[in-house]
């Protein structure tokens, strides 16, 4: 009885332990063509790192509106702020410069940034348009303004009042610095005119050209 009881136990542990290496084997298997179909699906990052490039490039406005892009410079001894409007087929319309008063103790780096939008709105309505779409690279700047909280900036708060209280529809949009190039080009112009005059072109400069170009693609 005893030999039985004995022979029974070992058949039943081998029995337990045949099935469990047989379960092991399946999970291993289920886990090695897991790690093979991996291998072959695009990596999510590289998708977003593309994502990312497609919002890196200029647009065009709209049909029946215009876009107008705006930015600051400013240098160690200078500064200086510029814009271009450019109408629903990339056109160019007009651009503007504007050399400025240096803020002076390096503690307002943003204050060419905030003349720029508030310059190029100005002149934007003074222009007559009555649809604009309007693109600053400066992101703290455009939150300010569009999120309608008071503030004691008188800029900012002139610029609220050329969104939001003229006769037109215009809108405020950040974009990243590499699809603000033109008007970053105009802006660095600005910083070496003569006087504070501001300065429009009815033509691109020379130096904005292969940036134009560069958007129109």
């Amino acid at each position: 009885m005893s030999e039985r009881g004995e022979g029974g136990g070992w058949g039943s542990t081998f029995l337990t332990v045949a099935s469990a290496a047989a379960a092991a084997a399946t999970v291993a298997r289920g886990l090695y063509a897991l790690l093979k179909q991996y291998e072959h699906e695009p990596e999510p990052k590289a998708a977003h790192n593309k994502e990312k490039e497609v919002l890196k490039v200029w647009t065009k406005p709209k049909m029946g509106w215009i876009k107008l892009n705006v930015d600051g410079s400013l240098q160690s001894e200078s500064a200086g702020c510029g814009g271009v409007l450019r109408d629903s087929s990339g056109k160019w319309i007009s651009g503007f410069a504007k050399k400025l008063a240096h803020p002076g103790g390096g503690h307002c780096p943003h204050k060419p940034e905030e003349e720029a939008l508030c310059r190029g709105l100005q002149w934007a309505w003074e222009r007559g348009e009555n649809r604009v779409e309007v693109e600053s690279d400066r992101q703290g700047l455009v939150d300010s303004v569009k999120s309608g909280s008071t503030t004691s900036d008188l800029v900012i708060r002139e610029i609220m009042d050329l969104l939001y209280n003229r006769d037109w529809e215009a809108t405020l949009n950040w974009i990243p610095g590499d699809a603000n190039r033109v008007a970053d080009e105009l802006a660095d112009i600005a910083r070496g005119l003569p006087s504070f005059q501001l300065r429009e072109y009815d033509t691109p400069p020379d130096s904005c050209r292969h940036h134009l170009m560069a958007d129109a693609q």
